[in-house]
């Protein structure tokens, strides 16, 4: 498991005040440096300091139960080797079983990559909703939404989008 900062919490009005006194202030004492990287990480190290965070289970729907009996065979090549059993034989059979391990893993992280690839280009239209919770379609509306979404984040107006 994986950590993450759990950005529903600026909905709670004292986190977002907290936030944005925080970022605020900390631009305040790099006033003349206002790099794009800068201001990244100004917004990152407050974030950390301010969100709490939440555990995030990392996706592996790849890892099936084929990959599950593969890796188990090279683990147990591999403490056969560290077992002071240490042959060329053994060194070249876990080599060959780790070579089985990343061919049957990528093959199938591809295939999973693949299928949402698909199903991401099969989706006929992109849709999200404006402030006033009215469905937009159409790039150029929803590429405006973002970008005001965006300079609008930082105010403290939560939007909900579809």
């Amino acid at each position: 498991m994986e950590k993450a900062l759990d950005t529903d919490a600026l909905k709670s009005p004292n986190i977002m005040n907290m936030f944005k006194n925080k970022v605020a202030s900390l631009e305040d004492e790099n006033d003349n440096a206002h790099s794009c990287e800068k201001l990244k990480a100004i917004i990152m190290d407050t974030a950390e300091e301010t969100l709490p965070t939440i555990e995030k289970e990392k996706s592996r729907d790849w890892f099936d139960e084929e990959c599950k009996l593969i890796n188990e065979r090279k683990s147990r090549a591999y403490r056969q080797i560290v077992q002071k059993h240490y042959t060329r034989n053994a060194d070249d059979e876990y080599r060959e079983i780790r070579r089985q391990e990343d061919r049957y893993s990528n093959r199938r992280k591809e295939s999973i990559w693949r299928r949402y690839i698909k199903i991401l280009t099969t989706l006929k239209s992109r849709r999200c909703r404006d402030e006033n919770g009215e469905l937009i379609n159409g790039n150029t509306e929803i590429l405006k939404r973002w970008r005001n979404r965006n300079k609008t984040a930082l105010e403290g107006k939560v939007i909900k989008l579809l």
